[in-house]
């Protein structure tokens, strides 16, 4: 996916749509194939740059940044993207409800406070040395942080008395992905016949840190009566898988060997 983002629509002579899997493709492509068919190799040095700002109000707004580089000489092809966003919100509430026959006044107010943060990597070669062999490589990584932050206070007045409840929350999640994978494709003819080998290793990691702090005040000049919580969960998950598929396309036949090794960890 990497590479074709780097494609530019002029490169492109024609998208290929196939119901069902071809007999070079192994059993994971049951649900069809997608053939991109290029003008020519993409040769040369080519960068492209993307940028937006949306402003709400002072010190709040969303900026997303994109660049991408290919560069292209037969029988190479290399090509990375780099993208990175920033997404800060604030949002305000505030209600008073006169309540009905009690002499009472309801106020509620606070605030809710997003900020996202998000990093991502890809880059990868593709060599190409004749019309039958291919090999690629490719690695990701991504980096994202959210942070959450709301505070909001219910106030009940009566003549008598007065009760305040005051709750503050915050979320900050953190997750990290990265994966290097690595393709062999060798066509033995030009009905499809060949060897293909692809490899991947990775991890993923989620960590999640809750807070909440409630203080409650019965009554003018009593002093708040505080309850705390804290959660705090982290996800982690390695893996890796080998896939090794041989097709012969004069007997339809498709045989192949996958192993997928993964280790998760929940704390």
């Amino acid at each position: 996916m990497a590479y074709l983002s780097h494609l530019n629509a002029e490169d492109i002579k024609s998208v290929e749509i196939q119901e069902t899997g071809s007999a070079e493709s192994d059993a994971e492509d049951r649900g069809g194939v997608i053939n991109i068919v290029l003008e020519k190799t993409p040769t040369g040095l080519s960068t492209l740059f993307k940028t937006s700002y949306e402003y709400r109000k002072k010190s709040y707004g969303r900026y997303l940044g994109a660049t991408s580089l290919r560069y292209g000489t037969n029988p190479w092809s290399l090509y990375g993207n780099l993208n990175d966003s920033r997404d800060k919100n604030r949002s305000d509430f505030q209600s008073v409800t006169d309540l009905y026959g009690s002499n009472a006044l309801q106020k509620s107010t606070g605030f809710n406070r997003i900020e996202d943060k998000a990093l991502s990597l890809k880059g990868g070669l593709v060599f190409s040395p004749n019309s039958r062999c291919e090999i690629g490589a490719e690695f990701y990584f991504d980096d994202a942080d959210k942070a959450d932050q709301g505070l909001s206070e219910l106030n009940i007045y009566n003549p008598d008395w007065e009760t305040a409840v005051q709750n503050s929350t915050t979320t900050e999640d953190t997750v990290k992905t990265q994966y290097l994978t690595a393709n062999y494709s060798f066509k033995r003819d030009a009905s499809g016949t060949g060897l293909r080998f692809i490899g991947d290793v990775g991890s993923y990691a989620f960590d999640r840190d809750n807070g909440l702090n409630t203080a409650y005040t019965l009554g003018a000049g009593v002093i708040p009566t505080p309850v705390t919580a804290r959660m705090r969960g982290r996800t982690t998950i390695r893996h890796s898988s080998i896939s090794i598929t041989r097709s012969i396309t004069t007997s339809n036949f498709l045989w192949g060997l996958r192993t997928v090794m993964s280790n998760e960890t929940i704390d």
